[in-house]
């Protein structure tokens, strides 16, 4: 599969949305089992509501199955105000469009979250603007 391939699949503009749809097609082209999921949240006092897309492919080996995670915009979702310096150069070291299992996933998400925290402290922060 080449980027000529999602360009292919949409026409004129299109935002992360679409471009997680066409791609999420694509794969589907290709003979994937593939959805794009939505996780919503509900406002919590100062902590506002919100949702997340990401694609979530069912990756078929060896007759196992595994649930790989796409997420083409994964970058921004750690980036963080008044970030300390050895923050800015993990998160400059995280990849734009991250692809691994869900497994990994869970566990990366456990280390960004421990060097957000850390970030927060180093700035006497106790909640994130």
């Amino acid at each position: 599969m080449a980027e000529t391939d999602l360009h292919s699949m949409k026409s004129g503009s299109c935002n992360a949305s679409c471009t997680r749809y066409s791609l999420a097609k694509l794969l589907r082209l290709f003979g994937y089992d593939v959805v794009v999921c939505v996780s919503r949240w509900q406002s919590s006092g100062k902590v506002p509501g919100g949702d997340h897309q990401y694609i979530d492919v069912l990756n078929y080996s060896n007759g196992n199955s595994e649930h790989m995670i796409i997420d083409i915009n994964f970058r921004s979702h750690f980036e963080i105000a008044k970030a300390v310096d050895s923050y800015d150069r993990i998160l400059n070291s995280l990849p734009v469009v991250y692809v691994c299992s869900l497994t990994r996933f869970k566990q990366f998400l456990q280390l960004m979250v421990e060097a957000v925290r850390s970030s927060l402290e180093q700035n006497l922060m106790l909640f994130p603007p």
